[in-house]
This record gives structure tokens, C-alpha cells and sequence, in this order.
């Protein structure tokens, strides 16, 4: 599980890079970026760790649907999974009350 972490967000990118940078050179085979209310959108934190990995499966846990228009999301996920050379493995919920 990568980011987001606490703390201002040029931290948080930094920190985010750093992980599937080091996951890259362990040998990890998937990383798994959340999708956490009023915080970086998992998908583009993706693309962004897409750009520094070149094998690593990368995957959402999870993205609420009750947030998304379901277009638009079809749509990002398309971009993102080019970006990411076919990569991305998303993870979907319908999210507790809470949330949705």
C-alpha cells in the first residue's frame, strides 16, 4: 500500500515516488494506492507513479463509485491504464453511508 501520507502534499508526492521507486527495485510485483475522502485522487497519484515504474501492477483500494460519474470515470480509467502501459488493476465499492 502506497500514500497518501499525512502532512502537506509536496511531502506526500515525494514520499509517494519514493515508495514504487523502492518497491520497483525490491522486486514488487503490485502497489496499491487508496482512495481516501478530501485527500489525492488515487488514479492520478497512479499515473504519476506510473511514470517511475515499469512493470509494477498498480491498483486502486478501492474508488467509492457513489463519487464518480460513471463516464468520466470510464473515461479516466482508460487514460490511466494507457499511461500506465496496461497496468492498472482498479478496485471499486460502493462505499459506506458515510461516504457515499
Amino acid at each position: 500500500m502506497i500514500g497518501p501520507e499525512r502532512g502537506d502534499s509536496a511531502r506526500k508526492v515525494t514520499k509517494m515516488l519514493a515508495d514504487i521507486d523502492w518497491a520497483e527495485t525490491a522486486g514488487l510485483d503490485s502497489a496499491w494506492i487508496p482512495q481516501i475522502p478530501n485527500d489525492f485522487d488515487a488514479l492520478v497519484a497512479i499515473a504519476l507513479m506510473g511514470t517511475r515504474s515499469t512493470r509494477i501492477e498498480l491498483g486502486t483500494a478501492v474508488i467509492p463509485l457513489g463519487w464518480e460519474n460513471p463516464l468520466r470515470l470510464a473515461e479516466d480509467l482508460a487514460t490511466v491504464d494507457i499511461l500506465s502501459g496496461g497496468r492498472l488493476n482498479p478496485g471499486f465499492s460502493v462505499g459506506p453511508p458515510s461516504i457515499v
